[in-house]
């Protein structure tokens, strides 16, 4: 401090600050902060120390906790108060305390230190415990939470019965049919374009004529007849310019159309148009078709409806990359059947890897096994349907007929009681990579032997893949999948991988698919029906109410065996606690099966399917006899 630039008011503030530094003592001391909070102090007078002491007080909820060295005094002086004053007493300076201070004093409490706690407390403006609870939890966590409380969860409702009278779901639980008139803006673009595309092939040499234009909902389709001495090849070699000069986004030359004598060459339309499930559901073609397994498609470039059947398939591979439609495609497939076909008719199993594709489809009546969303539960899936085919077979033999339809047809004399009526089977895969990279050899054995024996056992399979690649797509599963269909892929490697042909890299996407029938040379180009995630609530939750599913124990069963093998047997399954509840549930009510113990006591299939077979063990109940129930030999006292 420069006395030379004191006043007598300044001489008096540097009396009181040093006899401040002999009354008071503190552990922590900066000499840059004292000189710096004196010479701030000589800059003002008397009369304006209260206002100083105002803006010191106010430094005291400071909010940062690191401050600069004309702040540090601040803290300092702040940290005393009235009442450590009058508890402290007056100690030497600290150059004093380090040779005059007693060892056997303890050392005064770190004011700093407790002023930057508190300080961070203020900042925080919560407790630290709080601070702790807020932490964001893990999505694990609250995976594994949500999954507990699922399988403790129990319907409050009454539960639909498994048999009894249904009724399919109405056709008017779809959308309405947008009825509008055609798009002008279509037909202008059609006839400017047919006349330049015969115009650009004659400045190549090529002399055509243009036979005919259709107009279908995505993509407009012109027919060129060209002249005998013309090769068709040319027109192919011809396709970027044409692509070009037309200012098309896509473009597809069929050379030549079958049973034509013409050219199509497909380019897209200026406005497209939605294809609706209730419009193909109200068409002829599918009203006067009785076979239970007619699925909708969509339509053709002629605006013509497109169905398949499937026992005629007799299995379909779908493919495609992500984002073209394949999962709006296998929601037609199933919304068909659910709008067609009675549950004692046709019966389905849904695997689903992805988890999330077919959750609306969990409780429709038509399912014979839960929504398999495990790769390796679903490779047990396969092969009980493998042991279930074998098993249709034999009975087959037995009953001296050599497919599911004749067998249907004999006199309920002839058959075999509780196999009065076989129902079809559809397998329906929704991705098929996830199963290959689990168990590839065992899933395209069991794919093998479904694709080449199950047509005459009614037993039908749907594929589909977003990873069209050789190594899913094997050689053994194109050989027996002859029915394909394929959405927009990224490549011509992709397309032939499908369809044997290139074609569907040229797609559109957005349901634009190629569907090559079996039989069937070149494949047909059609625009998918589009069904809404509404329409397919509306028609499962309508199927569901009014039944609920009687799963297959064949399959639980076989699950369970894969899954544990023995493992010990009955005698440990009876150390379940659950296992004495449900004997006397089975015993009180005289029904039993593994679906049943399973929505009683919201238990898996696994566990259910072991106190199964400790109740079968134990002679409470007798074995499996197909899909009649089991018979309960104990009864109530």
């Amino acid at each position: 401090i420069n006395p030379s630039k004191l006043t007598p008011d300044d001489d008096e503030d540097d009396d009181s600050f040093n006899t401040y530094m002999d009354e008071n003592e503190h552990p922590i001391i900066d000499s840059n902060a004292i000189n710096a909070e004196v010479v701030s102090t000589t800059q003002v007078n008397d009369d304006d120390e209260d206002d100083g002491l105002d803006i010191f007080m106010s430094s005291r909820h400071a909010k940062t906790v690191s401050t600069p060295k004309s702040v540090k005094s601040s803290t300092l002086f702040g940290s005393i108060t009235a009442d450590d004053e009058e508890d402290e007493q007056p100690q030497q300076p600290e150059q004093h305390i380090q040779s005059e201070q007693p060892v056997e004093q303890p050392q005064p409490e770190p004011v700093v230190k407790h002023e930057l706690v508190s300080a961070q407390v203020m900042d925080s403006e919560q407790p630290v415990e709080e601070q702790e609870e807020e932490k964001q939890p893990r999505l694990s966590d609250v995976i594994a939470q949500l999954a507990n409380e699922k399988s403790k969860q129990k319907d409050d409702g009454p539960t639909p019965p498994s048999t009894g009278p249904y009724k399919l779901p109405s056709v008017n639980l779809l959308d309405n049919i947008n009825i509008g008139k055609r798009s002008i803006a279509n037909i202008n673009a059609a006839k400017e374009k047919g006349e330049l595309l015969i115009k650009v092939l004659a400045d190549f040499g090529v002399n055509a004529t243009l036979v005919a234009t259709h107009i279908g909902p995505s993509v407009t389709k012109f027919e060129v007849r060209p002249e005998a001495t013309v090769k068709v090849s040319r027109i192919s070699g011809l396709a970027d310019n044409i692509k070009m000069e037309l200012s098309a986004k896509q473009l597809r030359i069929e050379a030549p159309i079958p049973g034509h004598s013409t050219v199509g060459i497909e380019i897209p339309n200026v406005e497209s148009t939605v294809v609706q499930m209730k419009d193909i559901m109200n068409s002829p073609v599918m009203r006067n078709d009785n076979s239970p397994l007619t699925l909708a498609l969509g339509k053709n470039l002629l605006g013509e409806v497109v169905t398949c059947r499937l026992d005629k398939m007799p299995h379909l591979l779908i493919a495609g990359a992500t984002g073209s439609g394949k999962s709006v495609c296998m929601n037609a497939l199933i919304t068909s059947i659910l709008l067609r076909c009675h549950p004692d008719d046709v019966k389905l199993v849904l695997i689903d890897p992805k988890k999330v594709e077919f959750m609306p489809y969990q409780k429709i009546p038509h399912l014979i096994a839960p929504v398999v969303d495990n790769p390796e539960r679903a490779n047990f899936t396969l092969k009980a349907i493998v042991k279930i085919m074998d098993e249709r077979y034999d009975l087959f033999a037995l009953s001296g007929v050599r497919k599911i339809d004749e067998y249907n047809a004999l006199p309920k004399s002839s058959k075999r009681k509780g196999f009065e009526k076989l129902p079809y089977i559809v397998v329906i895969i929704d991705e098929l990579a996830d199963l290959m990279n689990v168990a590839g050899k065992e899933v395209e054995g069991s794919i093998q032997r479904i694709t080449q024996l199950a047509r005459a056992a009614g037993i039908h399979l749907i594929v589909a893949t977003q990873r069209p690649s050789v190594d899913v797509i094997t050689g053994v599963i194109k050989s027996n999948i002859p029915s394909r269909i394929a959405f927009a892929v990224s490549s011509s490697v992709d397309s032939r991988t499908i369809l044997d042909q290139t074609g569907a890299d040229r797609l559109l996407g957005n349901g634009d698919m190629l569907y090559m029938p079996i039989g069937a040379s070149t494949p047909i180009r059609i625009q998918g029906v589009y069904v809404t995630d509404r329409e397919v609530e509306a028609i499962a939750q309508c199927a569901s109410r009014q039944r609920s599913p009687r799963y297959d124990d064949a399959i639980a069963e076989e699950i369970a065996a894969r899954e544990g093998g023995d493992g010990g047997g009955a005698s440990i399954i009876e150390a379940d606690p659950l296992y004495m509840e449900c004997r006397d549930y089975v015993i009180q009510t005289q029904k039993a099966s593994t679906s049943l113990l399973q929505r009683k006591f919201a238990i898996g299939y696994n566990r259910a399917a072991r106190i199964m077979d400790a109740l079968e063990s134990n002679g409470v109940i007798g074995p499996q006899q197909g899909s009649k129930p089991r018979e309960v030999y104990m009864k109530e006292e």
